[in-house]
């Protein structure tokens, strides 16, 4: 589904709450670990009709956004060169 002025090519017709929208859970692989996302860390709201797959290809880097960080603290370790990532209700 086309969304007017949205980015996103991968989109879906659904009037669903954001709440209630299911989709399959992502898993994200790391080099040593591998992050689960569900809907609400890979979908955003386009219009009160579709919802749209947050992830958008590049030709250059890839980024991991702020969308699929969202509930999770993010740890850096500069000595060991490591990236973690806690599941955390941060509303808390």
């Amino acid at each position: 589904m086309d969304v007017p002025n949205v980015p996103l090519s991968l989109c879906y017709k659904s009037s669903e709450s954001e709440a209630e929208f299911k989709a399959p859970t992502l898993t994200v692989h790391f080099k040593g670990a591998d992050v689960k996302l569900d809907a609400a860390h890979t979908f955003v709201r386009a219009s009160e009709e579709a919802v749209c797959f947050a992830f958008a290809p590049t030709k250059s880097i890839s980024i991991y956004g702020n969308l699929s960080q969202m509930d999770f603290l993010v740890g850096y370790d500069k000595k060991k060169q490591t990236v973690s990532f806690k599941p955390t209700d941060c509303t808390k």
